[in-house]
């Protein structure tokens, strides 16, 4: 393409490949979230659009996009939007649910990659069975739901201990001039 102002050939990147077909292993992983999970919905058998999805799953389309851009889900792109199908759906409400226990998007990009390494998942990064997969992973939120409880319980404790130090309504008036006293002066 020639930009007429420059008279130079503009370069256009690729664009980003998106993911056109899930492993085997990610797609049992999802299969236990969405037996066990509470609110993953049974996916319609019709597609859905980015918004009505949206209003299906009663979560923000912003939140859609953002779990689309990871490459958590790969919807098929028609026109100028993106159409969900039922295995997209079922995906992408596995990933809402297990946002709202609290990973994270770099968390669920990491696991479903099979990325992760710990004790729970091997020091060579090899896998156990899928629900043990799925088990350790549901672990790892729990200790850093621990953490955060902890946290708040340490905030909750100095605020507590923490004296009251509302001023009296006479003390602000001593502080603060009135409207009248700074006209009159």
């Amino acid at each position: 393409m020639h930009d007429i102002r420059t008279r130079s050939v503009v370069r256009r990147s690729p664009p980003r490949q998106m993911v056109e077909s899930h492993p085997r292993p990610r797609g049992d992983l999802i299969d236990v979230f969405a037996r066990l999970l509470p609110g993953v919905v049974v996916p319609p058998a019709t597609f859905r659009s980015e918004t009505a999805l949206a209003g299906q799953l009663r979560v923000d389309p912003r939140r859609i996009r953002e779990i689309r851009g990871a490459r958590l889900v790969a919807p098929a792109r028609v026109g100028r939007g993106w159409v969900y199908g039922p295995e997209e759906i079922r995906t992408l409400s596995v990933m809402l649910a297990l946002c709202r226990l609290g990973a994270t998007l770099p968390d669920l990009e990491a696991f479903f990659a099979g990325s992760l390494r710990g004790p729970d998942h091997g020091d060579d990064g090899s896998s156990r069975s899928p629900v043990g997969l799925c088990a350790a992973f549901c672990r790892r939120l729990e200790s850093r739901m621990e953490e955060e409880i902890a946290r708040l319980r340490a905030l909750e404790a100095l605020f507590e201990a923490a004296p009251d130090e509302r001023p009296s309504p006479e003390a602000s008036r001593d502080i603060r001039p009135s409207v009248s006293e700074t006209i009159v002066k």
